[in-house]
């Protein structure tokens, strides 16, 4: 089982920070319930404790892009019987009907003032509800996890491309305050194709983007982030932008299919930081605030300006060590 450590430097000296034991599974849910990022950047809660054929599912959310998350919280570590329970309640969540799922999802959207159809509307994933179209990741959560974990992960990624995260926290102690230490793990073995049986062509979308008016925008998302060694990862209506090195995660999305006759991106902010040696302060002063923005063709001009001065010193640095 992998631990996190903390140190803290005091007048040049180490200093351990000690953990504390508390209620991880509990808190948790909590936590992630109240701010979702701490698992992935844009995910929207949308039902908690659910009751399902193969048991009750801590959380589920959706994505930037309109996949559902089934997220499972463990006390302790992750074991490998966490695997076979999360694919349980995916293949539960997948043979629901619209109608059931619907039901399901109501009480906790309704007392939170969400509404299901406009969270779709707005991923352009309104078909999400189709039971044959549905996509599904998993995210797994707990302290530690135990031996052959990834090696699950790997296989499953590689070979059935199932989009799944190990998430390890730990919490330590500085006198009265609590730091909270978070690992990801996601199997490297996982790289989705630019199209599969739920998704469609970056050509198809260029297509989309044709008829929609779009088109230069894509085009120049295209042509950018591939001189940035971005990877573009088609679905239906949008082409989301993932690094290289992780091909799950979305550094920005933009969808073909206009609102408002505005271009529609969605920007995930902390993820740029996850994987490139910039800070969010910089970040956002180049690609502005995370989350969700409508643009005209010369704001996205501006926008692939700023992505460029973001990250080419970041290329060129790393491209000399």
């Amino acid at each position: 089982m992998q631990k996190v450590g903390l140190w803290q430097v005091v007048d040049g000296k180490l200093r351990r920070i000690p953990e504390r034991a508390v209620d991880l599974e509990r808190q948790l849910e909590e936590w992630i319930e109240d701010d979702p990022s701490l698992l992935q950047a844009g995910l929207v809660i949308v039902g908690r404790q659910l009751p399902l054929e193969g048991g009750r599912l801590d959380l589920l959310a959706i994505d930037p892009q309109g996949q559902w998350v089934v997220i499972e919280i463990k006390r302790g570590a992750i074991r490998r019987e966490t695997i076979a329970q999360v694919l349980d309640y995916a293949s539960c969540l997948n043979d629901m009907s619209p109608e059931d799922l619907k039901s399901l999802l109501s009480d906790y959207l309704s007392k939170r003032r969400k509404n299901l159809e406009a969270l779709l509307e707005e991923r352009d994933a309104s078909d999400a509800m189709d039971p044959g179209q549905r996509r599904i990741g998993l995210i797994v959560v707990g302290v530690g996890r135990s031996a052959g974990l990834d090696r699950m992960g790997n296989y499953l990624a590689s070979k059935y491309s199932v989009p799944i995260s190990i998430i390890s926290f730990d919490v330590f102690a500085d006198g009265d305050k609590e730091i909270l230490a978070r690992e990801i793990t996601e199997p490297e073995a996982f790289r989705p194709s630019q199209t599969d049986r739920l998704g469609g062509t970056i050509e198809q979308v260029i297509m989309r983007a044709e008829i929609a008016g779009t088109s230069r925008s894509i085009r120049a998302c295209i042509d950018k982030a591939r001189d940035l060694g971005l990877y573009p990862h088609a679905w239906k209506t949008s082409i989301m932008f993932a690094p290289s090195t992780n091909r799950t995660r979305a550094l920005f999305t933009i969808w073909a299919v206009p609102q408002k006759e505005k271009i529609k991106l969605w920007v995930g902010g902390e993820v740029f930081t996850e994987f490139y040696d910039v800070t969010l302060s910089e970040t956002n002063a180049r690609l502005g605030a995370e989350g969700w923005r409508s643009m005209t063709d010369h704001e996205v001009e501006a926008f692939l300006a700023g992505l460029e001065e973001l990250l080419n010193p970041v290329i060129g640095r790393t491209a000399g060590t």
